[in-house]
């Protein structure tokens, strides 16, 4: 099968201290603290998962590759007390006890039937006494409250506290030396200064050197200190850069849909077979040495294309995949999406075209076989269905093939 190295095309900067945050939204509720306000609409804008509809053209990277941009989208819980990670261990597919302090790993929370209702990134570090640590979890904006609500109804008589917290998570990567010092190791957590929490993330390319950031109000003034000379960029470049690594995202539009090894959740450390039971075990277990998945995540891309604005919209999480030999049923769906640019910078491409990197769902065998692609109902009644055609991309781990030799 060929495979096509496509170049992620860098959203414009929003480089202006004084932009004016006014007519700007988010999927959620989101209030820019007043220490990072003075950066403008850059900080807020672009936080939809799915789709970036701002610059019209692509931007050169800044000068040393940095950049950071603000992730609504993460919100930060904490689980506190002297049960707090006998209580996650049974309730997660990673192994929480063995977890040395101050370092992440990602992990899932399943139902009984075994599909995944949240990914999270996941690590710990010393609690109030020597006995106790406090767990950490980054998990998607939208499926907190449900998340919160579900964990709380399982902690019965466990000293073990679930809650949210107000901090800010930021990205940011490139040529920031100053700032990521801290860390040394992949997903090494580093606490530079108090209230401020450092997760160094091994991302590639422009984001090789990357870094995520819990800040809480109190430190915030000390992570705008470091980053004040560094552009702001649109947070569909951090996106790309996950959806380039191969880590699924679960959202609302894919919550119960896939078992963890179906979104290749084994292949990036989130899921210990060794560990004891927790809700969906015994599927996930069974899906792992009882047979051969027939379905898995690969990265695609669509190439340039002109699509109205409701085309555009279509292109998110959930959404259905197809086969060009199938006219009557999906084949799969998409995991996770975003745009790589609104308009290329070769003289022939057309000024409205845009492209997107997507991680989807479908069977090994048509992944293989290839014909993917997306269908898009026209935005004009009568009109036909416009099909984009989808191209294989690398994924930087090794997917099993249960149909190979």
């Amino acid at each position: 099968m060929i495979f096509y190295r496509m170049p992620i095309m860098m959203p414009t900067a929003s480089s202006s201290p004084s932009a004016a945050l006014a007519n700007l939204s988010s999927p959620t509720a989101f209030t820019l603290p007043a220490e990072l306000q003075a950066w403008g609409s850059c900080a807020l804008q672009n936080d939809d998962w799915d789709f970036w509809p701002h610059a019209s053209t692509p931007a050169a990277p800044s000068v040393g590759g940095a950049g950071w941009t603000s992730l609504p989208h993460l919100s930060h819980l904490t689980v506190t007390g002297a049960d707090a990670v006998s209580f996650l261990q049974g309730q997660l597919t990673n192994d929480v006890a063995l977890l040395p302090l101050n370092q992440a790993q990602w992990t899932g929370y399943c139902s009984p039937k075994g599909r995944l209702l949240a990914t999270m990134l996941l690590w710990k570090t010393a609690g109030a006494t020597d006995a106790e640590s406090t767990v950490h979890l980054l998990a998607d904006t939208g499926l907190v409250s449900n998340l919160i609500k579900r964990l709380r109804m399982y902690v019965l008589r466990a000293k073990a506290t679930v809650s949210q917290t107000d901090d800010l998570i930021l990205a940011s990567w490139g040529n920031l030396a100053a700032i990521t010092q801290h860390n040394s190791q992949p997903y090494q957590v580093s606490h530079p200064e108090t209230g401020l929490q450092c997760l160094a993330m091994p991302l590639s390319g422009q984001l090789a050197s990357s870094s995520l950031w819990v800040a809480s109000q109190t430190a915030l003034p000390a992570l705008v200190s470091a980053l004040q000379d560094t552009p702001c960029q649109a947070s569909a470049v951090w996106r790309l850069a996950l959806i380039g690594a191969g880590i699924a995202h679960i959202q609302a539009a894919t919550q119960e849909a896939f078992v963890p090894q179906i979104v290749n959740y084994e292949l990036i450390g989130g899921v210990n077979f060794k560990k004891g039971c927790y809700p969906g075990q015994e599927v996930v277990a069974r899906s792992q040495y009882l047979g051969k998945l027939k379905r898995r995540m690969y990265r695609y891309a669509t190439p340039p294309t002109r699509l109205s604005s409701t085309e555009r919209a279509a292109i998110s999480a959930g959404i259905d995949v197809w086969h060009t030999g199938e006219t009557a049923q999906p084949v799969g769906r998409v995991v996770n999406v975003a745009a790589t640019q609104r308009a290329l910078a070769a003289p022939a491409a057309e000024p409205d075209s845009v492209a997107y990197e997507l991680l989807l769902e479908i069977p090994t065998e048509l992944h293989h076989q290839g014909g993917i692609e997306l269908r898009l109902t026209a935005p004009v009644a009568d009109a036909p269905t416009r099909r984009v055609a989808l191209l294989p991309l690398e994924l930087p781990y090794t997917v099993p093939n249960p149909t190979a030799a």
